[in-house]
Order: C-alpha cells, then structure tokens, then sequence
C-alpha cells in the first residue's frame, strides 16, 4: 500500500491535489508555515486515526473533507474523511470510501458518509492481509489480550518533525500513554516471528489442554471410588440396616455381595407405607366440640344468673320475716275476726273505724301474704338451679370426650410426620445408595482411560512445541540481529559519533544501543547530538521496513519523514528562504543522510515509497528529482486564493 495523492476539498468547492510517484523518493520543500508538517496528520487522520489532530488555521478553517488515494497491487482505494470542525466536532467517523481497479478522484458532491471508522479498519486490515492473531499477556498482568491490525502497522510508517530527531521516542505516537507496551505487544508479530496460524494453534492447544484435564479428573475419580469402593459398600450396608432397609442379621462376606446387599433395596420406595389421618372426622369432631363449648357457657351464664336472683330473694326473704318479727314483738300481727274493729297501734276496740286504721290493716295482711309467697317459691328456684348444673356438667364432660378424641387424631397424625421423615430419611440413603452403584467400579481394568489419557498428553506436548516455536522467541532474536547488522553496516556512510561501533535495537525499551569500545551499551538517549538522534531513526525504519519488504509482513509500503535535515539546518538562518545549507560540514551530513534514503529505496524498487517534507533544497541531481512541489514564494498546501 502506498500513497498516490493527498486531496483537500475546500469550503470554495475547489479542490487541491498533491500527487505523488509510486516506489520513489518524493520531496515536498518549502518554508516554514506552509503546512508540510500537516500532511502527516491529514494521511492518519484519513487512515481511521480516532482524533483530529491537524493543526487549526488555515487548513481546518478553510477545508470541508481530507482525501486520500491509495495504490494497491491490482488497484485502488480513496478514502474521503470529513473536517470535524464543519460538524462543531472535535472529530467524527463520517468518512467515504471507494474501491475500484482506476479510481478518479471524485468531486466534492459526490461524497457521503457512508461508512465508519470500524468498516475501514477492518478492511484495509484485510487488504494487508493480517492475519487472525492475538498477543497473550505473560501470566500475573493484567492487561488485556491485543489483536494486531492495520492501524499497529502505521507506528512504522511515520516520522513526525518532534520525533525523527528525538532523543527518547523511535515511533509514531510512542510518547503517547499505553502506546510503548502496545508496541512492544505487536512487534514479534510485525516482524513475522510469530506464525501465521499462531492464533488457530493456541486456540487448539487450549482445547486439547481442557480435554486433557477432564481426562485427569476421569482417572483420578475412577481410582478414588475403587479405592474407597470397599469401605463406602460396607457403610452404606450399615446404614440400611439401621433404617431396616436391610436385615440386621446381614453380613457381606466381600464387596460383590455387598454391592448385591444394595442393589436389593433399590426398589424400596415401591413399597412405602403413608399414614394419611382423616380430616373430615378432625373438622367434625371439632365442630362438635364447638357446639358443646357454646353450651356449656350458656349453662354456665344461666347458673350465675339463677344464683344471683336466689341471692337477692334469700335478702327479701331474711330481712321481710326481721321485719315481720318486730311487728309481732308489738303484737301487730294477730289472727282475729274483729281485727278490723281493732287500732293497729294501741291494740284497743275502736267505736267506728278509720281509713288510716284500714290501711294499715291492708299493708300489714299483704306483708304477711309476701312473707308467704317468698317461703313457698325457695324450693324451686334451688330446684331449678341444680338441673342447670347437673346440665352443664353433661355438657363439660361432652367437651372433655370430644377434646380427648381430637387429641387422638393428632397423635396419629404425629406419628404420620414421624412415619414420613423416617420415609425421607430412608430415602436419603437409597439416594446415595444409587449414587454410589452407578459410579462404582468393580473391575481393575482401566486401560481405555489410560490411554485416552496418554494419547491426549503426547498431543498436548505437541502442540506446545509448536506454540512455543511460533511464539517466536528464537526467531525474533535472529530478525533483531539480523536488524543490527543492517544498520550498523549502513552507519559506516554516516557521519555518526561511534559509527565503527555495532549498533543494537533494545526492543524491551525500545531504544538504540551503541556497543562502545569499553563494554557499556550507550542509550539513544546519551548518544549526544541531534545528528546522531535522527541518523539512528532513518537506520531502524529503514532496516525495519527492508525487513518488511524481504519477509512480506503485512505493513504499509510507505515511509513518511518530516524535516530529517532540521538539526542540520535551522530554517530561521535561511535568509534568502532558498533552502541553502551554508557550512560545508553540515552540508556533507545531509547529503550522506540523503544519499542512504535514495540508494535504499532504489534497491528496495519499486516496493518502498518514501514521502519527506523539509525546509532544505538541496542542490543534488536525486533531491532535485525527486521535488514533487515546493512551497515558498506564496505557494502552500492551502492555495492563498482559498482564504484571500
């Protein structure tokens, strides 16, 4: 994959194209604050990059859509990415996209966000042909696994201006937090010293592992029921005989017939017997009881009643006949014919009668008559009295009969409950008795087992061998040294500090090392001056991507470089703006650091495409080639006549 034009579609409906040579060196060389620095971000941003980080001014102000076309082998794909900031966004996944043996680049009308970031992600993953992986973490971390896709593979293809001379980053985006280990995770893959099917091989070897150890657990339960197979059938005969499943007079000679001894009871619950009280009789008996209690307490209420009136009577009673006492201690009570004729008071004849005498004769006669009538009624109402008792105590000894015949039935129904759980007891221990002869193992034979086992384990040893072998760790090393030897025979061309020294690339830090005379590996870091720093980068990207090349890993086929000559030649000492380098020695080390970029890429023809945007313009027959467009005098990436 490379790239073959850059498009801006402006908010004027005018579009502007930068095209660029396939397999080639392409320069784009202008002054400063022309945006040569944005092309980097325009490409990653139309590659699914997740934000917009094109630099606002211009270029945002005055752009609707960010374009791309792409080369393939056997054809071409554009990618059209909307400009967030026509949306108020800070970015979006409104993007548009095309596929097609000869693409023309289309107008702005014709774009619409059809797609998503995720389609074109997976689909240009396709395109390059990565395939299915998963990265593993070693055990006890806790990151994630990672899956390596199209977008892993741009941390080689890019060399931002505050990287390519950085003394403490190598790649694209690795200041940025999780993106050094992400690196670190998907190199051995990028490299190619993981397999191809590495994924589809650790899958099957977590399979196989699974069967193996349910094979393990198999064998291990087999033996452990054989080995407590004599002791359980012994038990468990014990048991049934305590529940009378069996006879107490049982006794297995050997384990056959205890098994024998169990298997007899198996069949028990068909013979369960149930207590089932009768709850109609309950409720009757109940009701009944009901009925005479009501009776009772009538009875009862009628005796207190009877009683209390008997009461009151016996005090008329008592206190009339004290009364009648004192009247007759003054002789008013007298039986005579001529009572009438006599004075109530002074017991003397009266000449005529009175009223007032009269009277008092009529009150004393019906005093007497109730005197009378109170003596003669006490007999009946003792009579009536004890009939009531004798009632309720008929009615008392009912309500005891009945009580008496309802805690009977709940006494068999006790011993129903009783009868049941001991069923459910005797149950539980069929329960295990059955357990244990469906898992029991009479014979000693287990070969098939052992087998499957054996078998299971060499497959297991296997596929381990041969996930280890594509885990690559012997294969990695060798594509490392393989790396160091490229780039410490291309650094004899440059005007480096040790370039006699071998050079390594520490992929656990990723950083370069420089094996000094005295034994102690130099850091990237502590290599000194800017030179060095952008010498070292142009060594392990283009070392990397030879290997891309020679082995076909599934990366981009394009390297793109901002300002690499910016230590070399600061743009504020470039007075006439021309680009001119004027110390010799500075001079000499950009055209070195150039001429290796040109032979490179000629030898790696046409399968490497280089794209570099600086401030230099050097006055060499390659460089000047190569200009795909210079930007000074007026001329930028944004034509004035957008904004003017």
């Amino acid at each position: 994959m490379q790239i073959k034009d850059i498009i801006l579609y402006g908010k004027n409906n005018k579009k502007r194209v930068l095209s660029f040579e396939l397999g080639k060196v392409n320069i784009i060389t202008g002054e400063s604050k022309t945006g040569k620095s944005s092309l980097i971000d325009i490409v990653d941003y139309c590659l699914g990059s997740e934000d917009c980080k094109i630099a606002f001014g211009k270029i945002r102000d005055n752009v609707l859509w960010f374009g791309l076309r792409l080369q393939f082998p056997s054809e071409q794909i554009f990618i059209a990415r909307q400009n967030p900031d026509v949306l108020g966004q800070k970015t979006t996944s409104n993007l548009h996209f095309e596929v097609g043996d000869q693409i023309d680049i289309p107008d702005v009308i014709s774009l619409t966000p059809a797609s998503t970031l995720h389609a074109l992600k997976s689909f240009l993953s396709n395109k390059l042909q990565i395939a299915p992986n998963i990265f593993e973490p070693p055990s006890g971390q806790t990151r994630p696994p990672l899956e390596t896709t199209f977008r892993h593979a741009l941390f080689f293809c890019f060399q931002e201006q505050n990287v390519i001379a950085s003394k403490k980053v190598l790649f694209h985006q690795q200041d940025e937090k999780f993106i050094p280990q992400t690196i670190k995770d998907i190199l051995p893959y990028i490299l190619g010293a993981v397999r191809e099917d590495q994924l589809k091989l650790e899958q099957e070897l977590q399979r196989k592992q699974r069967e193996l150890r349910k094979a393990e657990r198999e064998l291990a339960e087999a033996l452990k029921i054989k080995e407590d197979g004599i002791s359980k059938a012994y038990a468990l005969v014990e048991e049934a005989k305590e529940f009378h499943l069996l006879p107490a007079a049982c006794s297995p000679q050997d384990v056959p017939q205890a098994i024998q001894y169990l298997h007899s009871i198996t069949q028990w619950e068909s013979t369960l017997e149930e207590v089932t009280p009768d709850d109609e009789q309950l409720r009757e008996l109940q009701e009944k009881r009901k009925v005479f209690e009501l009776q009772l307490q009538e009875k009862k209420a009628e005796i207190r009643a009877t009683e209390a009136f008997a009461k009151e009577a016996e005090g008329y009673t008592t206190e009339s006949h004290q009364q009648e006492l004192r009247l007759e201690s003054l002789n008013l009570f007298f039986q005579d014919q001529h009572a009438a004729e006599m004075c109530p008071v002074c017991m003397q004849r009266m000449e005529y009668t009175t009223s007032t005498a009269q009277h008092i004769q009529k009150s004393l006669q019906k005093l007497r008559d109730h005197l009378e009538t109170t003596t003669r009624e006490k007999p009946k109402l003792r009579t009536y009295i004890n009939q009531l008792k004798d009632e309720a105590t008929i009615a008392t000894r009912e309500v005891e009969r009945l009580n008496n015949a309802i805690q009977a039935i709940y006494q068999e129904r006790e011993a129903a409950k009783n009868l049941k759980e001991l069923n459910i007891r005797k149950g539980r221990v069929i329960g295990r008795v059955s357990l244990f002869l469906e898992s029991v193992v009479i014979v000693d034979d287990f070969s098939g087992l052992n087998q499957r086992l054996n078998r299971l384990r060499q497959e297991v040893r296997e596929l381990e061998e041969l996930a280890e072998q594509g885990r690559g760790d012997e294969k990695l090393h060798s594509i490392l040294n393989m790396l160091n030897v490229q780039m410490s025979k291309w650094s004899e061309r440059l005007n480096l500090e040790y370039k006699d020294s071998a050079i390594r690339f520490d992929i656990k830090e990723l950083t370069i090392l420089v094996d000094s005379e005295q034994g102690e590996p130099i850091p990237l870091q502590k290599l000194g001056s800017g030179e060095n720093w952008v010498s070292y980068h142009l060594l392990i990207h283009f070392a990397l991507h030879k290997h891309f090349i020679n082995a076909n890993r599934p990366v981009p086929r394009f390297l793109f470089l901002d300002q690499p000559s910016q230590v070399y030649y600061p743009p504020e000492k470039d007075a006439e703006y021309q680009g001119d380098i004027s110390k010799s020695s500075d001079e000499q080390a950009v055209h070195n650091m150039y001429r290796l970029i040109f032979d490179t890429v000629k030898y790696l023809s046409p399968n490497l495409q280089v794209i570099i945007t600086d401030h230099a313009n050097l006055k060499i027959e390659d460089f000047q080639e190569s200009i795909v467009e210079e930007w000074r005098r007026g001329k930028k990436l944004v034509p004035g006549d957008w904004y003017e």
